[in-house]
């Protein structure tokens, strides 16, 4: 229930159990909503919030482990609210998955499609910066990735940052467990590597491979690219902070039934662990 508040003095907080709080400024109260943490972990009317709470702690844990993965290639780029995204769209591939039930559903049983052509900049997009489309194969017999430029026609110079003398462009294999508490791989052998190349004499992009190795059963493969642009003073190259952009470019699940399993955690630890830090308070 919530109430308009009229009166001269205006505060906001608790007071036993009403708050009181500002919205477009105009003063209102509400009461505290009562939770029960035992009634929801046990009763029948609470099965369905179970249940869309356990997908949306799945999404959210696999969409942290896949940034934390990302996280070398992606450090220095404006990512903004990339974390809500990421979470978004992992609930929208678990939708995917159509031989569970809910609560029950799984990442790498779902729509894995989805994830191919994600941004992880919303203003910086490597879909701007080239003119045409990087391929990525994925050959799960010879564990490898080609990275085919053959359709890229050239750079957009127009969509560069201000400043910028040099640029790189870096490949990378992203690889996910269904497990979130364990780590996952970033293969981008050419990140380390200070082969910068002139804005003003730009060279046509060669397809490279990268190998790959795949640690459980059932993963999440996803190649990446990822756009840097740097400024060259006295010898020196330094890393501009706008500009850059990164791109997912394909996704597929790769099985292995050789390899170990990666299972991750039922509904009812994701509940456990939810309805502690939501419905304590």
């Amino acid at each position: 229930m919530m109430a308009r508040v009229k009166s001269i003095i205006s505060f906001e907080g608790s007071l036993f159990d009403t708050t009181f709080y500002q919205m477009n400024g105009k003063s209102y109260a509400r009461q505290k909503k009562q939770s029960n943490k035992k009634d929801f972990l046990s009763k029948d009317s609470y099965k369905g919030s179970r249940r869309s709470c356990s997908e949306f702690g799945s999404a959210s844990s696999f969409g942290g482990a896949f940034r934390r993965v990302l996280y070398p290639m992606i450090s220095t780029i404006n990512t903004g609210y990339f974390s809500s995204r990421l979470t978004a769209l992992f609930r929208k591939v678990l939708k995917g998955d159509m031989k569970s039930d809910l609560g029950e559903r799984k990442v790498l049983e779902g729509d894995l499609t989805l994830l191919k052509g994600l941004e992880v900049s919303t203003i910086d997009k490597v879909s701007l910066l080239l003119i045409g489309q990087v391929k990525a194969t994925i050959d799960p017999a010879l564990h490898k990735v080609l990275f085919d430029f053959s359709a890229v026609k050239r750079l957009n110079r127009n969509a560069f940052p201000a400043g910028a003398t040099h640029y790189r462009i870096v490949p990378g294999v992203v690889m996910v467990g269904e497990n979130p508490k364990k780590s996952g791989q970033l293969i981008n052998p050419e990140f380390t590597e200070n082969k910068f190349k002139e804005i003003g004499n730009p060279e046509r992009e060669i397809n490279r491979i990268i190998p790959f190795r795949q640690n459980y059963s059932n993963m999440l493969c996803c190649p990446v690219l990822g756009i840097y642009f740097y400024q060259q003073i006295n010898g020196e190259f330094y890393e501009l902070k706008t500009g850059a952009a990164l791109q997912v470019v394909a996704s597929e699940r790769l099985l292995r039934p050789d390899l170990p399993s990666d299972v991750g955690r039922n509904w009812k630890d994701w509940i456990k662990g939810l309805a502690s830090g939501i419905l304590k308070g």
